[in-house]
């Protein structure tokens, strides 16, 4: 099993002005911290993967990596839509495939394989190609 930490997140003010909670650094350092606390109880089948560390870098909030957008928004979630090619959608699509080559490694090397969608059912279809990355810039 593999517990992503939670990310950083930039998500606005509330209606008087003061951030949301969950924006909160000592909030995420608190969960992220259980996080790392429950995996370290079962070292032989949990990993974790430090993904504020990967999109937030030295701690701060990034809505674009190297110019490819990652976060929507709303300052929560991650970019990832289907586009036609070329559209600005397509483009905020890459966000995910940008990503990709910093945490589908580690799957990889713990055995997990890709999982497509067909006809509302997962099925295998073996170990990520290379192909399927888009190198940063």
């Amino acid at each position: 099993m593999v517990l992503e930490t939670s990310p950083c997140y930039m998500s606005g003010e509330q209606p008087d002005g003061a951030p949301w909670p969950q924006d909160s650094q000592t909030r995420l350092a608190a969960y992220n911290d259980l996080v790392r606390q429950v995996a370290s109880e079962f070292p032989s089948a949990v990993t974790v993967q430090d993904l504020d560390a990967v999109v937030c870098p030295g701690g701060r909030y990034e809505a674009d990596l190297h110019g490819v957008p990652i976060r929507t928004a709303d300052g929560v979630h991650f970019v990832y839509t289907r586009a036609a090619s070329g559209s600005r959608a397509q483009v905020e699509a890459e966000g995910g495939q940008y990503l990709a080559p910093a945490l589908l490694p580690l799957w990889e090397e713990l055995g997990h394989e890709q999982q497509a969608e067909t006809n509302g059912a997962s099925v295998d279809k073996g170990p990520l190609p290379n192909t399927y990355f888009l190198s940063p810039q």
